[in-house]
C-alpha cells in the first residue's frame, strides 16, 4: 500500500512539473509571436513616415500651402492639405494612419511633425519632426536610419584585424 501511495505521489508531482513546463512554453510561443507582430507594425509605421516624406518632397504640396492657416485645424493638417492616399495607407496587411502637425512656421521654412500609427492588433506609433524649406529640400530632412548612414550603402567595409587570416609563419606548413 505504501508503494502504491509513493508511486501515485511521484506520478502527481511529475505531472505538475510537465504542466508547469508546457505552460511556460506556451507563454514563450505567445511572446515570440507578439515580438514578430510588433516588428512588422514598426516597419509599416516607418514605411508610412517614409512615404509621407517622399510625398512632401515631391512637390505635391504648394510652397504656400504649408503656411496657409486655412489648411490647419489646431495645428493638425486638414483634408485640404493632407491627401487621403497619404493619410490612410496600407503597407502589406497593416493599415497606417498618418497625421501631419505644424510645430512652427517662419519665413521660408516650416517645422512639421509626422505621426504614423498602425491599426493592427499591436498598435505602434512613430513621430518624426522635419524642417521643410520653401521649396521643399530633401537635404533638410533627416532620414530614418537605425545604425550607420545612407552614404554607407554599397561601400565595402574593411575587415577587422581579428578576422583577417594570417599566412603560415614558415614554408614547412606547405606540403
Amino acid at each position: 500500500m505504501a508503494t502504491l501511495a509513493m508511486a501515485l505521489l511521484v506520478l502527481f508531482l511529475s505531472s505538475l512539473m510537465v504542466f508547469q513546463s508546457s505552460s511556460a512554453m506556451l507563454f514563450e510561443i505567445k511572446a515570440g509571436s507578439n515580438r514578430i507582430s510588433q516588428a512588422r507594425a514598426m516597419e509599416a509605421a516607418r514605411g508610412g513616415i517614409e512615404t509621407t516624406l517622399a510625398w512632401l518632397s515631391s512637390g505635391a504640396v504648394r510652397p504656400g500651402a504649408l503656411v496657409h492657416a486655412g489648411n490647419w485645424d489646431d495645428g493638425q493638417a486638414n483634408g485640404s492639405l493632407l491627401d487621403t492616399n497619404i493619410a490612410s495607407q496600407r503597407i502589406g496587411d497593416i493599415s497606417v494612419d498618418i497625421s501631419l502637425w505644424q510645430i512652427a512656421s517662419g519665413p521660408g521654412h516650416t517645422m512639421l511633425e509626422i505621426r504614423a500609427i498602425t491599426g493592427n492588433d499591436i498598435p505602434v506609433g512613430i513621430r518624426q519632426r522635419v524642417m521643410l524649406t520653401m521649396p521643399p529640400n530633401l537635404a533638410g530632412m533627416a532620414p530614418i536610419v537605425v545604425a550607420g548612414s545612407l552614404g554607407d550603402c554599397g561601400k565595402k567595409k574593411a575587415a577587422s584585424p581579428a578576422i583577417r587570416r594570417r599566412a603560415p609563419a614558415t614554408a614547412a606548413w606547405r606540403s
